[in-house]
């Protein structure tokens, strides 16, 4: 992506400061889905296992989005019923995109990718995530993209366009972290009553169901054996269809995991710390880093206090619309950019100066990044990812655990000014969506024998490397690579992920090369 160079030399920091204007639009793909970033993550079937529905097909039709250049591509739609177990007559078309393998004779077996967020839009976003994530796998096979359902281009449609607006309200409003939650939580309450409104099936946007429409997806194209690539909330997908629907399942290939019987909504605070404390130790062992911001931490503690008396006002652009909005920055806002930073291995490097610049009330740095947030949002479908959150996250935590949590990571809190702890207004959200909750099985590991290849990033604040060993040590035939310059999202690093994932493709059984993640 955008600073490779640096990103496998010893020393990462090694890179043009944010004036060279080498920020590009692919850092979008480390950034998707920030909205909720405390709650980036969730998963799970409803009660009984769905049946596969009979005959699903595929029908062919151009293609609603931005096709990548010089690729052979079919889009289309497949039906699937809205709910696998019942056989009552309603369906869902879902947004399915098949680009063919480069290869003469191109392996039997695609590579089917399960996109994060939960509501990211895989098919909008190709033009961004393309070239750098699924062009190298055209080598040797098949790549297939789809909307899940809920999601971009298939049904139902569930975007919150209230939240939308609230992202470019707040822009220029300097409130509390509590000020802010509580519109949030408004705005939330608003687009539900217009998604139920409107007979959008929100019961039916589980994980189950989504892995039953892979299975579909796969047959509806005629394919007999295929190989998952998860990222994110994807990888939660993955595990869903890996104990559901293994069948057709070769490999799998699963990139910033949370298992399912973590609790994603009380691990973010420590997550978060950890990711803090892999910023300054890694600016620290960095001869330049050092050099030039010394002190980090208590830099970015001055920072988050100077900013909170006084405020700066600014401008924030779309990077994609190019239109600007006034701004006014606080120690808020600081903290929130750190943590989404930390997502991205190209924004990591720029953490150090905006901190530093911070400090100063110098926040262009930080409009800069805040701006690629922005223009992140409306590719996610936030009523997807509210609906996923309140019945297969929030009923497996609790406010005392959230609490604690949060309190025991006092760093954390600190930065926020003591505010409610993190993830504690789904109850409110959730309470007013009054979704049926998932089974408790959807709280319990996955065992499974299927060839697994996991990665995370040192620097990752809401799915820690933590995750994936443990997932690694629990399935029977999986790989554990940690890269220690990377945050969420490894595979979009550059070459060496890659080569990683090509070669555990082309013998998911055998020995894993994985050196250069090492260097």
């Amino acid at each position: 992506m955008g600073f490779e160079a640096g990103w496998y030399s010893l020393d990462p920091w090694l890179v043009p400061t944010y004036r060279s204007g080498l920020v590009s639009h692919k850092t979008l793909l480390s950034t998707m889905g920030l909205i909720l970033a405390a709650l980036a993550i969730a998963c799970a079937p409803t009660a009984s296992t769905p049946t596969l529905w009979s005959s699903p097909y595929f029908v062919a039709s151009d293609c609603s989005f931005e096709v990548p250049s010089s690729v052979d591509e079919k889009c289309g739609t497949v039906t699937v019923p809205q709910n696998h177990s019942r056989d009552d007559g309603l369906t869902l078309d879902l947004a399915v995109a098949l680009f063919a393998s480069q290869a003469s004779k191109p392996q039997a077996d695609p590579v089917v990718y399960l996109a994060g967020g939960p509501g990211e839009h895989a098919l909008d976003t190709l033009v961004f995530t393309f070239d750098d994530l699924f062009r190298p796998f055209l080598s040797t096979r098949d790549v297939v993209v789809f909307d899940q359902r809920g999601a971009g281009y298939s049904e139902p449609n569930t975007d919150c366009i209230e939240l939308n607006r609230l992202e470019i309200d707040l822009l220029n409003l300097s409130l509390s972290l509590d000020e802010e939650v509580e519109l949030n939580i408004a705005a939330a309450t608003t687009c539900h009553d217009r998604l139920t409104s409107e007979g959008v099936p929100l019961e039916e946007l589980t994980t189950a169901q989504s892995a039953a429409d892979v299975e579909a997806i796969m047959i509806a194209l005629g394919y007999s054996d295929w190989n998952l690539l998860g990222i994110s909330y994807g990888t939660r997908l993955a595990q869903a269809i890996m104990r559901d629907r293994p069948a057709g399942v070769r490999s799998v290939i699963l990139d910033s995991v949370v298992p399912l019987e973590i609790d994603l909504i009380a691990q973010t605070p420590g997550s978060f710390d950890r990711g803090l404390t892999a910023l300054f130790n890694g600016c620290a062992a960095s001869i330049h880093c050092a050099a030039d911001y010394p002190n980090l931490e208590e830099t970015l503690v001055s920072a988050v206090t100077n900013l909170n008396k006084a405020p700066v006002t600014g401008s924030i652009s779309n990077q994609l619309t190019q239109e600007s909005f006034k701004s006014i920055s606080d120690g808020t806002d600081l903290v929130n950019q750190v943590f989404q930073g930390l997502y991205s291995s190209e924004v990591i490097p720029l953490l150090p100066e905006m901190i530093s610049l911070a400090a100063q009330l110098d926040t262009d740095l930080l409009d800069l990044l805040r701006g690629i947030s922005l223009t992140s949002s409306p590719f996610l479908s936030t009523g997807m990812h509210i609906a996923l959150q309140c019945t297969e996250e929030f009923p497996f935590t609790t406010k005392e655990r959230i609490r604690l949590s949060s309190e025991s990571h006092a760093r954390v809190l600190k930065l926020l000014g003591g505010s409610s702890p993190i993830g504690s207004e789904v109850f409110d959200i959730c309470a007013y969506w009054n979704l049926t909750a998932a089974p408790a099985v959807e709280n319990e590991p996955v065992m499974s024998d299927i060839p697994t290849l996991i990665f995370a990033g040192s620097y990752d604040p809401i799915t820690p490397p933590s995750g994936g060993r443990l997932l690694a040590d629990r399935l029977g035939n999986a790989t554990f690579v940690e890269f220690p310059a990377s945050g969420h999202a490894a595979l979009t690093t550059g070459e060496c992920a890659l080569g990683i994932a090509s070669g555990f493709l082309a013998a998911p059984n055998r020995f894993v090369d994985n050196e250069c993640a090492k260097k």
